[in-house]
């Protein structure tokens, strides 16, 4: 048979002992909004507390252990989903250098050695304009040329 239900009733903690000012500064430091409620029961121990610390053993006794073989678990898939995120990383990473950056690398290479080329032929034929102007203003305008003017 049934114990008859415990009547259970709320009690406020600003009920007797503080004052309504008192309760407002207690909100003001905590920062909640709600007051703590505590519900007693003047029975509820009795039935209660022993449900409890026999959850609490089983706990302890069969929980802990496939707790622990969890999350270890979890960490050496953890572990070995970071290890083989590495190695795609750098097999992409090899991927990318042979097909993109070598083949890049050459072209630039190839394109300085162009550019300085058509540089130093540029600067080839400005000298070699420079020597035949030098050498036709020399007969144009020497003492026996055609434009001397002296």
């Amino acid at each position: 048979m049934l114990p008859q239900r415990q009547r259970c009733h709320f009690k406020h903690p600003a009920s007797k002992s503080t004052s309504a000012s008192t309760l407002n500064l207690n909100l003001m430091t905590t920062g909640r909004d709600v007051p703590p409620r505590i519900w007693t029961c003047s029975g509820l121990n009795h039935e209660v507390k022993p449900l409890y610390d026999r959850y609490q053993r089983e706990i302890e006794l069969n929980l802990w252990e496939p707790i622990n073989r969890f999350w270890a678990e979890c960490y050496e898939a953890c572990k070995g989903a970071s290890k083989q995120r590495a190695s795609f990383q750098a097999t992409n990473r090899r991927v990318f250098q042979q097909k993109i950056y070598m083949p890049w690398k050459v072209r630039q290479v190839e394109e300085m050695q162009r550019l300085q080329n058509a540089a130093l032929q540029h600067k080839t034929n400005d000298s070699h304009i420079r020597k035949r102007w030098k050498a036709a203003k020399r007969f144009l305008y020497g003492p026996r040329g055609p434009w001397f003017t002296g």
